[in-house]
């Protein structure tokens, strides 16, 4: 019957001769220059300062969109548009983007605001987006890309003031 020291040496070969032999494996293996798609969030809202598209309208004042400030919004990534790396986001993502996607606000939309007595409101555009996260192999970079969606061009609410 083999010993404790004589059945671990004989372990340790039969290892190391796998690794030796190329019978080992690495776990993973990407290349240098990729982005790894990891997450994606459709249809929500972009954190930050809300997109105001009134100024102070009195409590039961109607706003019509078509009065409304014109703002618009685009696509955004944390990597230039004309970079190679954008080209490594969209393609993992698996999306076409045109970098000159506009959206702006519905010209045909109606809001009332139904405030308190003594309040007054503020109407703002609520423009949803389908969020992509990742990170760049190479670099160990995170990258992010916000898609505004068309869809989304009659999302307003209000602010009641006071």
């Amino acid at each position: 019957m083999p010993n404790f020291h004589s059945l671990m040496t004989f372990l340790a070969v039969i290892t190391l001769a796998g690794i030796v032999s190329g019978t080992a494996t690495p776990l993973l293996r990407r290349d240098d220059d990729s982005f790894l798609f990891r997450f994606s969030a459709l249809g929500v809202e972009k954190s930050g300062d809300p997109i105001y598209v009134s100024g102070i309208l009195p409590n039961g004042a109607t706003f019509e969109a078509g009065e409304a400030l014109k703002p618009s919004v685009g696509v955004s990534a944390s990597v230039s548009f004309d970079s190679p790396e954008f080209k490594l986001m969209i393609d993992a993502i698996g999306i076409d983007v045109q970098q000159d996607l506009q959206v702006t606000p519905d010209e045909s939309f109606s809001l009332t605001i139904d405030c308190l007595e003594r309040q007054e409101g503020s109407v703002m555009w609520k423009p949803l987006f389908n969020y992509y996260e990742g990170r760049f192999i190479e670099s160990g970079e995170s990258g992010d890309l916000w898609v505004p969606l068309n869809t989304s061009r009659s999302d307003f609410d209000y602010d009641c003031l006071g």
